[in-house]
């Protein structure tokens, strides 16, 4: 924290390592509110976690919303790829989509939208999805789907889809043409 305010650093990066993770579903990192609240008050600084689930990036407006609507001393923020979506997020995602959930949570509440801020996701498309015209949705718990505009890129000789969102939720890596997306 220290580095970044001297350096006005554009981000600062929590990496949670693989041999931590283990290959699990899901990851989950918690935060001190009052770091998180450091590096809003301190920096300009992005915060980013990176876990082998995908990589998340909280702009400074994020953080702002977080800390205001924290209900405890920590946050947690977990990102999920959902091995047993429901009826509606398989329906929604099509036959090659992968569902991802991403969860902020402080105490036991869900902080699932950034008023002004967004948050920039990048994840490895999945081998189901290689060679593919891939689209990012928000799954709706309705079932309704909102695409995502996002790209994909190449990291160290993988293909990463990213995509930017002002709130989290249920989110899927589909196939655009078998879904109609554009």
């Amino acid at each position: 924290l220290k580095q970044a305010a001297e350096n006005k650093s554009a981000e600062i990066v929590l990496e949670v390592s693989q041999a931590d993770s283990k290959g699990a579903d899901s990851v989950q990192l918690s935060l001190e509110v009052s770091f998180v609240k450091n590096v809003a008050d301190k920096t300009n600084a992005d915060l980013t976690v990176n876990t082998e689930n995908g990589k998340v990036t909280l702009d400074q407006e994020t953080l702002k919303t977080i800390i205001s609507e924290a209900k405890g001393a920590t946050i947690t923020l977990e990102v999920t790829k959902v091995s047993k979506p429901t009826e509606v997020q398989k329906k929604a995602a099509g036959t090659n989509g992968q569902v991802l959930q991403l969860t902020v949570k402080s105490g036991d509440k869900t902080i699932s939208d950034f008023n002004k801020g967004k948050a920039t996701v990048t994840v490895e498309i999945p081998t189901k999805l290689q060679n593919k015209k891939v689209a990012a949705i928000y799954i709706a718990e309705d079932g309704k789907i909102e695409q995502m505009a996002g790209k994909t890129v190449k990291i160290d000789g993988k293909d990463y889809y990213i995509f930017e969102t002002p709130h989290f939720s249920a989110f899927a890596l589909v196939d655009a043409e078998e879904l109609g997306l554009e």
